[in-house]
Parts: C-alpha cells; sequence; structure tokens
C-alpha cells in the first residue's frame, strides 16, 4: 500500500516512478541480452552437445517459454503472499536454483 506524500514536499512528486522506469529498463536490457547470448551460442551449443535441429530451437526457445508460463503462478503468489515475500522466497538462495541444474545435468543418462 502506498503512503499519501505530504503536500509540503512538491520537490518529491516525481522520483519514485522515475526510479522505477528506470530499473525496469535496466531489467529488461539485462534479461534481454542473456536471452540473446543464448541464442548467439546455440551453434557451439549445438556442435558440443551434439544437438540437432529441434532441441537447438527449444534451448533458445526455452527462457522465453518458460518465462512466459512462470509469470502466471508468480503473479498469483505476489497476490496472494505480497511481491517482497515471493522475490524474498525465490532469490534469497539462488545456490538451489544452481545445485538443481547441476544434479540434473549430472543425473542425466549418457548415450
Amino acid at each position: 500500500m502506498a503512503r499519501a506524500r505530504p503536500p509540503s514536499s512538491p520537490e518529491r512528486a516525481e522520483p519514485l516512478p522515475v526510479r522505477h522506469l528506470v530499473l525496469g529498463t535496466l531489467s529488461f536490457g539485462v534479461c534481454f541480452a542473456a536471452w540473446g547470448l543464448i541464442s548467439a551460442f546455440a551453434p557451439a551449443f549445438r556442435q558440443s552437445l551434439g544437438l540437432s535441429g529441434t532441441q537447438t530451437a527449444l534451448l533458445v526457445a526455452a527462457p522465453v517459454l518458460l518465462g512466459a508460463i512462470a509469470r502466471i503462478p508468480m503473479g498469483i503468489a505476489s497476490d496472494r503472499f505480497g511481491a517482497r515475500a515471493v522475490f524474498a522466497d525465490r532469490f534469497s538462495d539462488p545456490l538451489n536454483d544452481f545445485r538443481d541444474v547441476i544434479l540434473a545435468v549430472a543425473t542425466k543418462p549418457t548415450y
């Protein structure tokens, strides 16, 4: 819930929306750059991992698809528990996600 600003401080009328705009733009740029790097490295991944064309396309499309799909439950959780609580829960321990990726790769059967 937003707090009302006192009318005696007109110099503080716009800093919060500007900060949100700048942070949103920067985060979009960083995320788009990371996605762009995946597609730029796709031929190298394809060659080193021996991926088919379909698997390479899925590799490039996975971040976009998962991001779009994950927005739904994250939005529902944010409405129910609050955005700060959801953010703290998801990003408080990034090593858990890293561990899950390592375990998935380590337990992948080799052919």
